[in-house]
């Protein structure tokens, strides 16, 4: 994590589309935030075979 963020949030959504309208649509309109970093993280759960 970079900088000195006051609250971490982990995220799971449906897919990259849902990653990005989450902070927007959900986050940004709250009052208590003043301001969004996200960083997209993505790793191989589980592998077919």
């Amino acid at each position: 994590m970079y900088g000195r963020p006051d609250c971490f949030l982990r995220v799971a959504v449906a897919d990259h589309a849902a990653c990005e309208a989450f902070p927007t649509g959900r986050l940004s309109g709250l009052p208590a935030v003043l301001r969004l970093e996200s960083h997209l993280t993505m790793k191989t759960i589980k592998t077919d075979g």
